[in-house]
């Protein structure tokens, strides 16, 4: 390891490492497998997103005789609506390699259900109103409207997707921090120094949305800089399961007096390299502690 850890995070860590998805002694194989068991609801909600578009095109079908299958396609509109909300909140919820809330989720599943229905009801208006397709392309017109719906769909499920991605950041009301010189590694430093002071607390960590709530700043730039710090075993991310409800809860595992800048330094700031070796050399900024770079309390 890079830094020494500290005794009183390890006894924390310890109860939990033997069910670290992703522990160091498995496998690439076996990391593979705990990947997929992991996110094997992601996989039922795509399988339920494509039963429900085929349930969505049946439907379709029975509404061109509405005076015979009025009742039916009111109960499968109905049906379709509920499959469609729940696949996608369940897709946006387990499939991304993060977490999640079921309200963020539900929000952009929101969106594209209705965005859905309205992309449906447009799209056959312009197609009975305007016969370009079919004065082109003849009998084959079927082929080009398929792959416009099919972009469409795809349009709307990727819209909803970045609504449940900025949905934290908009609850908070924090904003993106703009990027300026330094700015990731001054970043790194802050968090490093609320996990130091998280430590000191009860729960001996924080998770992923509290820091984002203390530093003002929005998840999405505050998650890469913690993956790193995870790669540089310096912080641990430990996922509780049920026990959490605010997702992986982090904590700093390293001696911030005994642990080198220099890696942070490398990754965030300065990468190695021949035309910056005798800056380095003289300067010595990777002699220098973490300690004595962290803010004060």
């Amino acid at each position: 390891m890079s830094a020494l850890i500290d005794n009183d995070s390890i006894r924390d860590v310890d109860s939990l490492a033997t069910d670290a998805p992703d522990a160091p002694s498995l496998s690439p194989n076996q990391r593979a497998w705990r990947r997929f068991k992991r996110n094997r609801l992601g996989y039922v909600s795509l399988v339920i997103f494509a039963i429900m578009l085929a349930i969505a095109t049946f439907a379709e079908l029975v509404a061109n005789d509405p005076d015979r299958y009025r009742r039916v396609a009111l109960v499968l509109d109905g049906v379709q609506f509920g499959l469609l909300l729940a696949a996608t909140a369940g897709l946006f919820h387990y499939v991304p390699h993060t977490d999640v809330r079921w309200r963020h989720a539900g929000a952009g599943a929101l969106f594209v259900a209705v965005a859905f229905e309205l992309a449906k009801s447009g799209l056959a208006w312009y197609v009975e109103s305007v016969p370009t397709y079919s004065t082109v392309y003849g009998a084959l017109a079927t082929l080009p409207i398929l792959l416009l719906w099919i972009y469409m769909v795809w349009v709307i499920v990727l819209l909803g997707a970045i609504i449940a991605a900025y949905a934290p950041s908009l609850q908070m009301r924090v904003v993106r921090r703009p990027p300026h010189a330094g700015w990731r590694f001054e970043l790194a430093l802050e968090v490093l120094g609320a996990l130091r002071d998280a430590r000191e607390g009860a729960q001996r960590g924080v998770s992923l949305a509290g820091l984002a709530a203390s530093l003002r700043t929005d998840p999405l730039q505050l998650e890469p800089l913690v993956d790193l710090l995870v790669a540089l075993d310096w912080v641990a991310r430990l996922d509780e399961g049920g026990a959490a409800t605010d997702g992986p809860r982090l904590m700093l595992l390293c001696d911030p007096s005994r642990t080198r800048l220099g890696p942070l330094l490398e990754q965030t700031l300065l990468a190695p390299g021949p035309a910056v070796a005798a800056f380095n050399r003289r300067a010595a900024l990777g002699s220098l502690t973490l300690a004595e770079a962290l803010p004060a309390r």
